[in-house]
């Protein structure tokens, strides 16, 4: 069976999803326990191909709420872009911030952005140095840059498109890339990214 991870958003686009049908037989999905819920539309066409659209979450993927198999990779790739995304204004007050479900966050993925302050909680998006505690323990969603929030997305796709040796889609793409990546690409982006958190920093 041929399957895809379709990121970073829960409802994938509807016009996307029907042509998705003719190429997988799976489109999985990044799901929360917050989310709001499915529109009309995509729960009727759910009814018409039942088995089509599949909803894991991240605790599927975690081996516990401290696991670093996402973490480490995220980690490298911060350190890496950090000054760049600062450089650009992408981390700014004035740069575009996204919300983001808080069980699509391991705690330590939540710990790092405390540390790079880059994440707060939306319900209270003045407060801008709020604890991984406060955090885990009261936010209903997280406010996040959209350039991290994106990028962290797809480490989780990565990894669970290389558990299902499944496709992935991206509905958010730079201009220069594709927003469909084979397994292989895959696999060989998560090796290069482990091997590099491996490297000595100034090598």
């Amino acid at each position: 069976m041929t399957s895809v991870v379709v990121y970073p958003y829960i409802v994938p686009d509807f016009e996307w999803l029907k042509t998705a049908a003719l190429l997988w037989d799976t489109v999985h999905r990044i799901g929360s326990g917050f989310s709001r819920g499915d529109p009309p539309e995509l729960q009727d066409f759910q009814l018409r191909i039942p088995n089509l659209l599949q909803t894991r979450h991240v605790e599927d993927l975690a081996i516990n709420p401290g696991s670093h198999v996402f973490r480490d990779p995220f980690e490298t790739w911060l350190k890496i872009h950090y000054k760049d995304m600062v450089a650009r204004g992408e981390l700014s007050q004035s740069a575009e911030w996204t919300t983001v479900y808080p069980d699509k966050f391991v705690d330590s993925s939540v710990e790092l952005l405390c540390k790079y302050r880059a994440i707060r909680d939306a319900q209270r998006p003045e407060v801008l140095d709020a604890t991984p505690q406060n955090l885990i323990a009261n936010a209903r969603e997280y406010l996040v840059p959209k350039a991290i929030a994106v990028h962290y997305l797809a480490v989780i796709a990565s990894v669970f498109g290389e558990r299902e040796r499944a496709d992935l889609f991206s509905e958010e793409t730079e201009p220069a890339e594709t927003a469909i990546s084979s397994r292989s690409a895959t696999i060989g982006r998560v090796a290069t990214t482990v091997l590099e958190a491996h490297l000595p920093e100034n090598l």
